[in-house]
């Protein structure tokens, strides 16, 4: 009984494992203005353009919003991507000021987060990706890392993983 106590008091913190994120769920580490871990369901939207040059542009948007158990937020992220195959979806989809400002032709990521608890400013994104790992036509398994910032000067950064369910 007393080694037991000796052994259970060293004062060493045990982290439990996260349960494994199902699908249509995302998990998300915020850090900076807001340091929260962000939980929700995520759905997305695939819609493919033909452009010039025979080459197609494949645009995916992923909509998230909080589960019950966490703090209120939503979250959005638009991907475009030309292809020749608008299957072959596989990659990092990095921010960049293009991509910002949603031109028709445009390559890259661009994201915006709501945070309730940070007022009404919402938060757009500075610089990071998105990647996917895996698609089909009805699940998108990715991660992201992106930094976000509002026009009051606060940065928040997010980092996590998600399994987007196809909008109905």
């Amino acid at each position: 009984l007393v080694p037991l106590f000796l052994i259970s008091n060293t004062g060493v913190a045990y982290e439990l494992p996260l349960a494994p994120i199902e699908n249509g769920e995302y998990r998300l580490s915020a850090t900076g203005a807001f340091d929260k871990i962000l939980t929700g369901h995520i759905v997305f939207d695939k819609k493919v353009d033909s452009v010039s040059g025979g080459k197609q542009l494949v645009r995916i948007e992923l909509k998230l919003d909080h589960s019950e158990t966490t703090i209120g937020h939503s979250m959005g992220f638009l991907l475009a991507k030309h292809a020749d195959d608008p299957n072959d979806l596989k990659g990092n989809y990095e921010v960049s000021a293009k991509a910002a400002r949603l031109s028709a032709n445009s390559e890259g990521a661009f994201g915006y987060a709501d945070i309730n608890a940070l007022g009404e400013q919402p938060f757009f994104a500075d610089y990071g990706f998105v990647h996917i790992s895996a698609i089909d036509d009805k699940l998108l398994h990715g991660d992201l890392n992106m930094t976000l910032g509002n026009f009051e000067g606060q940065i928040i950064e997010i980092s996590g993983s998600f399994i987007a369910t196809r909008s109905k």
